[in-house]
């Protein structure tokens, strides 16, 4: 009789770890994407090693590549997977208090978006009595400057970074420019005017007959820049717009003091 090794489950499976590290690589890097070359490098393996690696990853859609430019970043399988881990930590429990405070009117949905490089992601929301025509779901992702989202995050930047998103242009503060260009001095003093109020609001520009406004949302550690927003979102009219950015500023203001230290856990 043939007596087969009891496996030592203790052990590291050297592919496993060294997939981890080229995920956490690419998490860490500021460019968001990165060669062949640099990924393998990093982590200490053999190019040939590293090509299979990354093609595995990207067939479960944890990786994407760039063929043109022959590069390596996060892929949006991701997305689902922290989603997944958000849906099960305390976040959701701990803020759907707060959200469910401001989504009490018909026809509007409350919810907290994480930034995270140039993205915002939901992590959770509240629908007010009635529903919404739209559905924002836990796990979507928009643009970092996108409509009052975008106001209300960039306005609270550090000077320098404010200034480097607008000399960069491409922004979605009013959604897809087309073919009008945004004058960059009326931006300017619209985020000027988010900074004095606390929050940023979009009046239909986004989506017609929907507005929406939202506060910065910072940790208890991260005070110089926001770790995401807080946003109301709905069929509410244009004259409402200031009543609902102050209790939505005022319910971001108290989720910091109360709950910063977990926004400094996962942002």
């Amino acid at each position: 009789m043939t007596v087969e090794p009891v496996a030592d489950y203790g052990q590291h499976v050297p592919s496993v770890d060294q997939a981890a590290r080229i995920l956490y690589f690419l998490a860490g890097d500021s460019r968001g994407h990165c060669t062949l070359t640099e990924i393998c490098s990093s982590v200490g393996i053999y190019k040939s090693k590293g090509r299979a690696i990354l093609n595995t990853l990207r067939a479960a859609n944890l990786v994407s590549r760039n063929d043109q430019e022959k590069t390596y970043s996060l892929g949006t399988g991701l997305i689902e997977l922290s989603r997944a881990v958000l849906d099960r930590t305390d976040l959701s429990a701990a803020v759907a208090p707060y959200l469910e405070r401001l989504a009490v009117y018909p026809g509007t949905c409350a919810f907290l978006a994480l930034a995270r490089e140039s993205e915002f992601y939901v992590v959770a929301r509240r629908e007010g009595p009635g529903g919404l025509s739209v559905t924002i779901r836990v796990g979507y992702h928009y643009p970092l400057t996108w409509g009052s989202m975008g106001k209300a995050i960039v306005a609270f930047f550090p000077e320098a970074e404010r200034e480097q998103v607008l000399a960069e242009g491409g922004f979605l503060f009013y959604g897809d420019p087309g073919s009008m260009p945004v004058d960059v001095d009326t931006v300017r003093r619209e985020l000027d005017e988010c900074l004095r109020l606390g929050y940023g609001v979009d009046l239909g520009a986004i989506q017609r007959g929907f507005s929406a406004v939202s506060a910065p949302l910072f940790g208890s550690r991260q005070l110089s820049r926001p770790v995401g927003v807080v946003t109301l979102f709905g069929t509410f009219p244009a004259e409402e717009a200031v009543a609902h950015g102050e209790r939505v500023a005022a319910v971001a203001q108290e989720m910091r003091l109360r709950l910063g230290a977990l926004f400094d856990g996962i942002a």
